[in-house]
C-alpha cells in the first residue's frame, strides 16, 4: 500500500473556524483520506511531514507547538 501525507495549517487571513488543521494521509489505491490524530495535540497545525529514509512505519511532523513522531506514531 501507497500513501501520501499531507499537514494543514491556518497561515492567516482566513477565518479560523473554517481552517483545516492536523496531519491526513492518503491511500492512493482507494483515495481514501484518514486524519491521523494519535500523539498529536488537539488543533495542531502540521506544517511539514516526513519520513525515516529506511525505516518503514517510522515518521515525524512539525508542528506550530513542537516535533511529533516516532515508530508507528501517527505516519
Amino acid at each position: 500500500m501507497t500513501y501520501v501525507y499531507a499537514g494543514a495549517a491556518d497561515w492567516g487571513g482566513k477565518d479560523p473556524a473554517k481552517c483545516n488543521r492536523g496531519l491526513y494521509r492518503l491511500a492512493t489505491d482507494t483515495g481514501t483520506w484518514t486524519t491521523l490524530e494519535r500523539g498529536l495535540p488537539d488543533e495542531v497545525e502540521v506544517r511539514c511531514v516526513t519520513l525515516h529514509p529506511t525505516q518503514p512505519g517510522v515518521g515525524f511532523a512539525g508542528t506550530d507547538s513542537t516535533g511529533f513522531g516516532g515508530k508507528n506514531s501517527t505516519c
